[in-house]
């Protein structure tokens, strides 16, 4: 199929899709997926959080294809920016995590090396889970990603990431709560 040939196919189909048939965004996906997942791996340099990015796109097609306007542009190029912008947000999003993270101690060091404007981080460590402990810390120290992460704890990637996000919702609970109790005292 030449590429102007796919390219007149995909505004029915984003049409389709904006009136919520399945089948139209089944074809979509399938024209579309590869061209989108090698995007966004050049993009993210990591197959895994990659593969995460262009699921996200399609959810947000699903959802937001009566936003399409075939006056700005066409189908694949719409698709290519919505999918770079998630892959910045992403990006930015790692950014930040390794920024949090990085106020956090190595698991080899002693804890309390890494306590930060008096707040108790080794006693904030200490609650969480030995597993939830040592995956923060790897984040952190070593800089694994939530895909390297999953691998290499042999669980799914969804469940690695539900892993972190309560783990670091817990370090901040506790050390909210203790800059709490050093504003009361």
């Amino acid at each position: 199929m030449s590429v102007t040939t796919l390219l007149d196919e995909l505004l029915p189909l984003i049409q389709a899709v904006a009136g919520q048939d399945r089948q139209a965004f089944a074809e979509l996906y399938r024209l579309t997926n590869a061209k989108l997942f090698g995007i966004a791996r050049r993009l993210l340099r990591n197959d895994a959080e990659a593969a995460e990015a262009v699921q996200d796109i399609f959810v947000r097609v699903w959802q937001r294809a009566e936003c399409y306007d075939p006056a700005r542009g066409r189908v694949m190029g719409w698709m290519c920016g919505v999918l770079r912008n998630l892959c910045i947000d992403r990006l930015r999003g790692a950014a930040r995590r390794d920024r949090d993270l990085a106020a956090l101690p190595d698991a080899d060091e002693g804890v309390d090396s890494g306590v930060a404007d008096g707040l108790d981080l080794a006693r904030c460590l200490g609650i969480l889970a030995a597993s939830e402990r040592q995956i923060i810390l790897l984040a952190m120290h070593h800089g694994l990603s939530h895909g390297e992460l999953a691998q290499r704890f042999a669980v799914p990637l969804g469940t690695m990431k539900s892993t972190i996000r309560r783990g670091l919702a817990k370090l901040r609970f506790c050390l909210d709560d203790g800059a709490v109790a050093v504003m009361q005292a």
